[in-house]
C-alpha cells in the first residue's frame, strides 16, 4: 500500500527540437512505419502507364482526401499515361501537368511527406528516387458559411468565418480584391500541425507590426494550437494581462476593414475567428455597425459606452463606501430611504452588494454553460423569483438590487466581451476595496487600473492610443466619437501606416 500513495519523482522529460522529426529516407516503408496502427490510411502500390510501367506507391489518409475525387484524378491519369522507362521521366511527366490536380509538388524529405499526409493531400513515393509527389487533392467535409452568431448584423454583410483556414482567406479576399492584400502561412504545433496566415494590406500595415506578428508566430513552439486561450496567449504582448490585447472578430468585412486601417490579422486553421492586431481600448469599445449607422447616432452610442463602462466598473464600489462611510454625500431624502431599507436587514450593505455580485456572477456563467433554452430559463429563474424572494424574505434591500442590476446591464453594453469579464473582475475587486476604506481605496484602484493600461502596449502601440499619444482632434475623431466617413480621410496616426491617406480629401 505503501508504494501507491508513495509521492512520485519529479522527472521531467527532455523536449526535443522540432527538427528533424522524422529521421530517414523518404521510402514507402518509412511512410508505412510512421503511419501505422491508422485504419484510415491507404498505402498501395500502382504502376505508371499500365503493367509496363513504373511501381509507385500510392497513399493518402481517408476522410482528409475525397477518394472518388482521388480516383477519378490521379488514378486515371497514371493508368493513361504512357509507360515511361524509368522513374525520373514517371516523376517528371507527373509533375508537369501528368495528373489532373491544381497543385503538384515534389517532396523530398520523410517530414514533409508526413506533413502532406495531414494536410489533406495524396502522396506519390518513387522509393528508389527517395522522393515523393504531393497532390492537392483536400476533400474533408466543412461546415457551411453562415450568419454570425455571436456579432449581430443589422446592416451588413451576413457571412461570418468558419473552421476551414482557406474559405476564411477567400472571404476575405472577397472583400478585399487587391494583391496587395498579403498572407503568409505559418504551421504551428508540433502534434496539431495548424496552419496559420498572417494578412496584411501593403503599402498600408506598418512593416514592423507584420515581422512581429509572423516571428511570434513562428516562434510558438508547443504540441497543439488548438484553442484561443493558446492564440491569445503566445501572440500577445503581457500574456498576464487580464486586459484584451487582440480583436477578435467572426465578420470577414470586419476583419477586412480593420487590414484597410493599417492593422494586421490573423487566421487560425480550425477556428471560425479572425485576429487583428495591435488591439487598443478604444476599439475594443467600437462595435461592427458604428460605421453603418448615421455618424451622430453612432457618436452618442460610442460616449454611452464609455459612460456605462464607468458605471459597470465604480457602481457596487461607490455605494458601499458611500452608505458604509460617507453617508454626508447623499440628499437627506435619499439617506432616509437607504436607511428605511436597511433597518431590519441581517447584513452589511458591503455584504449585500459582493453576495449579489457573485450570484450574478455564478447565474451568467450557468446561462452560458447550459444548453440555451435552459440557460434562459435560468436566468428568468435567477432574475425574477430567486431575487424578488431574497427582497421579500429581508435578506437583502431593493437599493442592492437596483445597485448590482445596474452594474450587470451596463456592463453588456461594452461590444468587445473580453474587456468586459476583465471589468467585472475590477468591479469585484473595487468592491471589496470599498468595503474596507471607502472611496479613497476605490480612488486608490480605480487609478491602478489607468497605470496598468497607460503601461500596457500592444505591438508597440499604446494600449490607450489615442487617448494619450494624439493630438485632440484624433483623439475625438478616433476613440470618442464616429465622424463622418467622408472626412476620414485619414488613417489613425498611432498605427505608422506608410500611407496615411484612405481616401481623396473633399473640398
Amino acid at each position: 500500500m505503501a508504494g501507491i500513495f508513495q509521492k512520485r519523482a519529479k522527472n521531467v522529460p527532455y523536449h526535443p527540437p522540432k527538427d528533424p522529426r522524422y529521421p530517414g529516407e523518404l521510402t514507402s516503408e518509412n511512410i508505412r512505419r510512421i503511419f501505422e496502427n491508422m485504419e484510415d490510411f491507404t498505402l498501395r502500390p500502382v504502376m505508371a502507364g499500365g503493367r509496363d510501367g513504373v511501381k509507385i506507391f500510392f497513399c493518402f489518409v481517408d476522410g482528409l482526401v475525397s477518394g472518388r475525387d482521388a480516383g477519378d484524378l490521379i488514378l486515371r491519369a497514371l493508368r493513361e499515361c504512357p509507360p515511361p522507362a524509368e522513374e525520373q521521366a514517371a516523376l517528371e511527366h507527373l509533375l508537369h501537368g501528368g495528373a489532373f490536380t491544381a497543385e503538384t509538388k515534389r517532396v523530398d524529405s520523410l517530414d514533409g511527406a508526413a506533413d502532406a499526409l495531414t494536410q489533406g493531400c495524396c502522396l506519390l513515393i518513387f522509393d528508389g528516387l527517395k522522393a515523393a509527389l504531393s497532390l492537392q487533392q483536400k476533400g474533408m467535409d466543412k461546415r457551411a458559411v453562415s450568419e454570425p452568431s455571436v456579432e449581430n448584423v443589422v446592416k451588413g454583410a451576413k457571412d461570418s468565418f468558419i473552421e476551414d483556414i482557406r474559405t476564411n482567406t477567400a472571404l476575405v479576399r472577397k472583400k478585399l480584391r487587391t494583391p496587395q492584400l498579403k498572407a503568409v502561412s505559418v504551421t504551428v504545433g508540433r502534434k496539431s500541425r495548424t496552419k496559420a496566415d498572417v494578412l496584411w494590406v501593403e503599402g498600408v500595415a506598418d512593416v514592423r507590426i507584420v515581422d512581429a506578428m509572423k516571428a511570434r508566430a513562428a516562434s510558438i513552439d508547443i504540441d497543439g494550437f488548438l484553442a484561443t486561450a493558446a492564440v491569445e496567449e503566445y501572440i500577445s504582448d503581457n500574456p498576464a494581462s487580464m486586459l484584451p490585447q487582440l480583436i477578435y472578430t467572426e465578420r470577414p468585412a470586419r476583419f477586412a476593414s480593420h487590414l484597410l486601417e493599417g492593422r494586421v490579422g490573423l487566421l487560425i486553421d480550425g477556428l471560425p475567428l479572425g485576429y487583428i492586431a495591435p488591439g487598443t481600448l478604444p476599439q475594443h469599445m467600437r462595435a461592427p455597425e458604428d460605421k453603418a449607422n448615421n455618424y451622430v447616432v453612432a457618436s452618442f452610442l460610442v460616449l454611452l459606452r464609455y459612460v456605462c463602462l464607468l458605471i459597470s466598473l465604480l457602481a457596487p464600489a461607490v455605494y458601499i463606501a458611500i452608505s458604509s462611510f460617507h453617508q454626508e454625500m447623499l440628499p437627506t431624502n435619499l439617506l432616509l430611504s437607504v436607511m428605511q431599507s436597511k433597518e431590519r436587514l441581517p447584513f452589511s450593505t458591503a455584504a449585500e452588494i459582493i453576495a449579489m455580485l457573485i450570484a450574478f456572477e455564478m447565474l451568467q456563467e450557468a446561462g452560458l454553460r447550459m444548453p440555451r433554452n435552459i440557460g434562459q430559463t435560468v436566468s428568468i429563474i435567477g432574475a425574477l423569483i430567486v431575487g424578488e424572494s431574497a427582497v421579500s424574505a429581508g435578506f437583502i434591500s431593493p437599493a442592492v438590487v437596483i445597485v448590482v442590476a445596474l452594474a450587470g446591464i451596463t456592463g453588456f453594453v461594452i461590444p468587445n466581451q473580453d474587456l468586459a469579464s476583465a471589468l467585472r473582475v475590477w468591479r469585484l475587486g473595487l468592491a471589496f476595496a470599498g468595503a474596507v476604506l471607502g472611496l479613497y481605496a476605490v480612488a486608490m484602484g480605480l487609478a491602478l487600473l489607468i497605470f496598468i493600461m497607460a503601461g500596457a502596449e500592444s505591438f508597440g502601440v499604446p494600449y490607450l492610443a489615442p487617448l494619450v499619444s494624439s493630438p485632440l482632434s484624433d483623439t475625438v475623431k478616433f476613440a470618442l466619437t464616429q465622424p463622418p466617413l467622408y472626412r476620414s480621410t485619414l488613417r489613425e496616426e498611432d498605427l505608422n501606416t506608410p500611407d496615411r491617406r484612405n481616401q481623396k480629401e473633399r473640398k
